[in-house]
């Protein structure tokens, strides 16, 4: 970037106001959402939220999809508009930008910039059309070979059950067919199925059905293998969803226990019997599925518990943290209605409950 590039930057980002950018591109927009904020329900990424979950704030002139967990700064925003993108075509979008701030005059009549917009709006939308439909095809395809999957699994495997014991689960039984054993001759098997490994249905977060299955292979089986992948999910399928139970099934006076990863989502079967258990697969889709599953505790007037799982990386307390401030913005109060469960030293809830720790 020349030094003059710097300086009309530095103009730019002065002058420019998340107002006019959102009148620029013709986006609807109303005060709310948080101190100094403007939202809307369209973002760069989508023009179709059912909700205002895009935020834009007006003196840090930063901006958040909580939708699409999408963030950026101005020139982000108009690169995502423009169909740019923010780093190899910089001088495009701090152009574009300019024009905006007023920082250099328009290159284009206003009937003629009108009509340009109304073609990018037109494009992304058709875009997002077809995205639409090849992710619902998709989707039909994985609920399809999933759910016959899923079917196919073993309720008890001495191998699964022996490991699980081993990890101080001895009532796995006890979760109705929640928890299922690996087959490697089950229709539609992959390479990564193993005779025993205990598994876990993913739902879709549309009570859809069942998109996908996480299998949690045994070490004598990891430890084989070069790949080293513990809990893979079946290809083909998705791989995000809610591990356990699904988000249809939360109701009015039943606790909801979130968890991450499938032991500690098996744990939560035992550990809460009584519970709805929702699993996340991975640190990544913890805090979208936590605001997914806040949305519905506030409508049915439960509890929501999280169960913290420590890492050396702090992914884990990261995304724990997202999530509660997605949970906080859909209505649930810290403390009160969303609580989070303490193990003490302990890392993980499996951890705890192999010391002895129960939830009173």
């Amino acid at each position: 970037m020349t030094d003059v590039q710097k300086e009309l930057r530095d103009e730019v980002a002065e002058r420019i106001t998340a107002r006019g950018l959102l009148d620029a591109y013709g986006i609807r927009y109303r005060p709310g959402g948080g101190r100094n904020e403007l939202s809307a329900k369209e973002c760069p990424s989508r023009s179709d939220h059912s909700s205002p979950s895009f935020r834009f704030n007006e003196k840090k002139k930063l901006w958040r999809c909580w939708s699409c967990n999408t963030s950026g700064d101005v020139f982000a925003f108009v690169a995502a508009l423009e169909g740019l993108d923010c780093t190899r075509d910089f001088a495009q979008v701090l152009a574009r930008a300019a024009e905006i701030a007023g920082v250099t005059p328009a290159t284009l009549p206003p009937a003629e910039r009108a009509q340009r917009i109304t073609a990018l709006r037109q494009g992304r939308a058709a875009r997002e059309q077809a995205q639409r439909e090849l992710a619902e095809r998709e989707d039909a395809m994985a609920i399809r070979r999933a759910t016959a999957y899923w079917n196919s699994l073993s309720v008890r495997h001495p191998l699964g059950e022996r490991y699980l014991e081993g990890r101080g689960i001895v009532d796995v039984a006890d979760t109705r067919g929640r928890v299922r054993f690996d087959r490697t001759d089950a229709p539609g098997h992959d390479h990564w199925s193993s005779n025993g490994a205990p598994a876990l249905a993913l739902h879709d977060l549309r009570g859809r059905g069942i998109s996908g299955v996480v299998r949690r292979r045994l070490p004598e089986v990891v430890a084989r293998d070069p790949r080293g992948v513990k809990a893979p999910s079946l290809t083909g399928c998705r791989s995000s969803g809610t591990m356990a139970y699904a988000l249809d099934e939360i109701e009015t006076e039943r606790d909801v226990i979130v968890a991450e990863g499938i032991v500690d989502t098996i744990t939560a079967l035992v550990a809460w019997p009584q519970a709805v258990v929702l699993g996340a697969n991975g640190t990544g889709p913890l805090p979208r599925l936590i605001e997914e599953i806040a949305k519905r505790v506030v409508r049915a007037g439960c509890r929501m518990f999280l169960v913290p799982h420590a890492d050396e990386r702090r992914q884990g307390e990261i995304a724990m943290a997202a999530g509660i401030e997605r949970a906080i913005h859909a209505g649930l109060r810290l403390g009160y209605d969303v609580i989070i469960v303490d193990f003490g030293t302990e890392k993980d809830l499996n951890d705890a409950w192999c010391t002895g720790w129960r939830f009173l």
